[in-house]
């Protein structure tokens, strides 16, 4: 089951709060004495009930009085909810009333079904608990909880420790050191006292049938006296009775005698007297109340009529309840104004400063009588474009004309150049052909002279071979060049006339162009002329001219919404001033005071609100006193009337008589009071009629000096008859004894068969003795083996809690099998003890043991889990640890964690993320 929510109608020092909680992870934070503390006593008190008030401390009574008490909304596993409220009525620990899921409503008698049986020690101790808690072992001892720890339930370890101390038991039972009760110790005492008695038998002689006729006289005699002494004892208690008595019955007979002389039974009301004296003291009391209502009545009708002469006049009222209904909007109007008029200013500002961008060219209704449509922006823009688009293809074609003409002058130079160049090269080319026909040939035929001279005939004709063919290339080549000068010349040509159709081509297109370029300027001017626009602006400032201009339009209507504004809260102004001049008496003229005055009116105003409800309250309390003073009336007539009643009861007319009269009858029932004292003073004391009417006779025949003497006679004669009977009984006693020790002596032989008997049971039974000793040692061995081994589920869950939070430090938790405590053992192999360790290693153990039974119990019941401030001596390392231990279990469980340290808030939210918070 989980929380849903808290109500808390009154306790301790929360008063008509209401918590909302959340599955699963839940911080409570606050700081000292904010609540935190009497939130969680809140949630036990409702489940188990309120403290007795001999803990005030505990209880949490509302500080400051009220309903006690609240309201638990829980729901179960199935999603069912279940109302719990416990409230202070009757019972000192609460009346509980609980809303099922059905709509039915049952007792407390349903909470421990409800809680599966959870009592409120187990609660304390498993699902709810603090710092304290958490550093004692002990808090963990109780019936139901070592149900799951240490060895109760754990299958064979039970067995093996039952086992344990059945040996033990029966080891005890057959011999224990300086024991007596044991069966070996007893044997030896019982051998040894046989042994003295042999010894003794031999010594002891008596005659048995002659103290036997001696003990039966003796029994005839004391049957004598016991007779006698009876029949003393009965007379000596009637005649001392009868002289107790003596005084009592003579008083008795005088009552008797008075009250013979009343002929009737006074007649008078029970407790007449106090009952006149009480109605009288209210009929005292009323009175005084009378003239102190009187008094107070006049002094509320004394403040009533100087208050009315304070109040303001109904007219004078609506008018300060206007003016002080107003007077926000009146001083919200003023600050209104002066902050339009700085706003009217700057829009002037702007204004002159958006005309002086513009020029003298625009005035102002040009500026508001400028109109700009979307369809006018679309046609200016293309226009523009168009514009912009002809004076980019114009400056285009004047970069080609340019282009083409340059190509055409550097042609036509080209050309000239050729045509000088060709005249030149022919010549040149006539003289080196020439030269070059007879200069190779004559080289060859000098190298192959020399050749032949040398006798190298095939050298010197491969040089004449050489010769002949160079000459011809020679000319070939001169030939080529010829011919290709002429086609350059010709290319040169038709290239100039190509450029020159060209440019006639661009000449025309560029007028073209300029036509059109006219054309869009002339459709711009008009443009411009119907929109009043300067006709000479460029067209690369005309949008940011309209802009301005839009802009300084926006600015006058602004300006004029401004002037329309301050007009009406001026006009409001004005009007609100002079209903305040018309309220004033002496003309007010200073507008500085006005709200001075209205605050004046307005505390005027307060104060006949006040008056007219201190009126309201004296005309209460007069009508209160009024009434009251009927109630006064009415009691004294009541009273009267009771008087009169006691009067005619006793049979009197005035209160004298009616004093009289209780006198007499007091003496009367006095005397009747004591008749009956003193009667069943002598009747009381005697247990039967008979004796009753013994008593009586002996009273009326003996006087008291007679009985006195007969007393005195017969408890002489009854000392004398103990005396007797004291010294046979002391004869008897010692006939007796010496009768039992004749009988307890038997036969030497009786007592050595008796002596060997028990000489054989020693024996059997220190057989067995060694044979349950040799047992409870190797059944010791196991348990050690088993401590090792194998260990309860609840220390298992402990070990995997406890490994977990201390970071895989300590190895396992442990619990020895013959003691109800637990150990841990650490990486290193050493075993502790909880009190050799630290104390936040303490803390996380028994963190570890509460968390392994919450998973027991959770096969029974899921609870919610309430940790208050548990962290405060963890370091950062160990927190996060214990942190993720608690996070698996919020998995499952509703947990309630309480704080009122910062730092650990900061570092949960740190480690575990976003956690549902809840700040008293």
């Amino acid at each position: 089951m989980w929380i849903e929510s808290l109500e808390i109608y009154g306790f301790g020092k929360l008063v008509e709060r209401t918590f909302r909680l959340q599955p699963g992870l839940n911080l409570i934070e606050g700081f000292n004495e904010a609540g935190k503390s009497t939130m969680k006593a809140f949630i036990q008190a409702v489940l188990f009930g309120f403290e007795s008030r001999r803990n005030p401390h505990l209880r949490y009574e509302p500080l400051n009085g009220g309903k006690f008490g609240g309201a638990i909304q829980m729901i179960d596993q199935e999603g069912q909810s279940y109302r719990i409220e416990r409230v202070y009525h009757h019972k000192i620990s609460g009346d509980v009333r609980i809303y099922l899921p059905n709509g039915d409503i049952v007792g407390e008698e349903y909470l421990p079904i409800l809680l599966h049986q959870i009592n409120e020690k187990v609660y304390r101790q498993i699902f709810s608990f603090g710092l304290n808690e958490i550093q004692h072992l002990d808090s963990l001892q109780d019936q139901q909880i070592n149900s799951f720890l240490y060895h109760a339930g754990t299958g064979v370890a039970k067995q093996i420790l039952q086992m344990n101390q059945e040996l033990t038991k029966k080891e005890q039972e057959l011999f224990k050191m300086g024991g007596k009760n044991p069966i070996i110790n007893s044997l030896f005492t019982e051998m040894d006292d046989i042994s003295n008695r042999m010894n003794l038998l031999k010594r002891k002689h008596l005659q048995h049938k002659e103290i036997l006729l001696k003990i039966e006289q003796l029994n005839r005699n004391i049957d004598e006296i016991d007779r006698k002494m009876d029949n003393i004892k009965q007379e000596l208690k009637e005649y001392e009775k009868a002289a107790h008595y003596y005084r009592t019955y003579r008083d008795l007979k005088e009552i008797k005698w008075k009250l013979s002389k009343y002929s009737d039974e006074p007649i008078f009301p029970e407790n007449g007297i106090e009952r006149l004296e009480m109605i009288e003291s209210k009929v005292n009391e009323i009175e005084v109340e009378k003239k102190q209502l009187e008094i107070k009545k006049m002094d509320l009708t004394k403040q009533v009529t100087t208050i009315q002469s304070q109040l303001l006049t109904e007219q004078v009222r609506r008018q300060i309840e206007y003016l002080r209904d107003h007077l926000p909007y009146y001083q919200q109007n003023k600050s209104r104004f002066f902050q339009l008029q700085n706003d009217l200013k700057h829009r002037n500002e702007e204004i002159n400063e958006s005309r002086k961008m513009l020029g003298h060219f625009y005035s102002e209704e040009a500026i508001r009588m400028f109109e700009y449509s979307i369809a006018d922006k679309q046609t200016l823009q293309t226009i523009i474009h168009h514009l912009d688009l002809k004076e980019k293809d114009l400056l285009t074609l004047d970069l080609k004309f340019n282009e083409l003409k340059q190509r055409y002058e550097s042609n036509k130079l080209n050309l000239l150049e050729i045509d000088n160049l060709s005249k030149k090269d022919q010549r040149t080319k006539l003289m080196i052909t020439s030269w070059l026909r007879y200069f190779i040939p004559l080289i060859g035929l000098i190298s192959s002279f020399v050749f032949i001279y040398y006798k190298q005939w095939w050298t010197a004709g491969i040089f004449i071979l050489l010769s002949f063919l160079t000459t011809k290339q020679y000319h070939h080549l001169f030939t080529h060049l010829n011919q290709l000068s002429d086609q350059q010349v010709v290319q040169v040509k038709n290239e100039i006339s190509r450029l020159e159709k060209e440019i006639v081509e661009l000449r025309q297109t560029k007028e073209k162009i300029k036509e059109e370029y006219r054309q869009q300027k002339d459709l711009l001017q008009k443009w411009l002329q119907q929109h009043r626009l300067r006709p000479d602006i460029s067209p690369i400032i005309i949008f940011d001219t309209i802009s301005f201009i839009q802009k300084t339009k926006e600015l006058y209507k602004a300006q004029d919404l401004l002037n329309e504004e301050i007009q009406a809260l001026q006009q409001e102004i004005q009007d609100f001033e002079a209903r305040v001049i018309s309220l004033h008496a002496d003309g007010l003229t200073d507008p500085n005071r006005i709200e001075e005055k209205v605050y004046q009116w307005i505390q005027s105003y307060q104060q006949d609100q006040e008056n007219r409800s201190k009126l309201d309250q004296l005309n209460l309390q007069i009508n209160d006193v009024i009434g009251e003073m009927k109630r006064l009336e009415d009691r004294n007539h009541i009273e009267q009337e009771k008087i009169s009643q006691l009067f005619n009861y006793a049979r009197v007319t005035s209160k004298e008589e009616f004093y009289y009269r209780a006198k007499d009858y007091a003496t009367y029932q006095q005397l009747r009071l004591q008749y009956k004292q003193y009667f069943f003073s002598i009747r009381n004391g005697c247990t039967t009629d008979e004796e009753y009417q013994q008593i009586i006779q002996k009273l009326e025949q003996f006087e008291e000096n007679e009985m006195i003497h007969m007393i005195d006679q017969r408890k002489e004669r009854q000392n004398q008859l103990q005396s007797q009977l004291k010294n046979l009984l002391e004869a008897k006693g010692e006939l007796q004894n010496q009768l039992k020790e004749m009988e307890e002596d038997r036969s030497l032989s009786v007592l050595q068969h008796e002596y060997f008997v028990l000489q054989s049971r020693l024996h059997e039974n220190v057989k067995n003795w060694a044979t349950i000793s040799i047992a409870k040692y190797l059944l010791q061995q196991t348990m050690k083996i088993y401590e090792t081994e194998k260990q309860p589920e609840v220390i298992r869950k402990a070990s995997e809690y406890f490994r977990l939070m201390t970071g895989n430090q300590y190895k396992r938790v442990f619990a020895p099998l013959d003691e109800a405590t637990i150990k841990v053992l650490r990486m290193d192999g050493r075993i502790f003890e909880p009190q050799y360790l630290s104390r936040g290693t303490v803390e996380q153990l028994f963190i570890a043991m509460r968390f392994a039974l919450i998973e027991e119990f959770t096969k029974k019941v899921e609870l919610p889990l309430i940790f208050d401030d548990i962290f405060v001596n963890f370091d950062q390392q160990r927190l996060q640890h214990t942190l993720k231990a608690i996070t698996e279990l919020s998995k499952n469980h509703q947990v309630l964690i309480f704080t009122c340290h910062t730092y650990l808030v900061s570092k949960m939210k740190e480690m575990i993320g976003n956690i549902y918070t809840i700040r008293i």
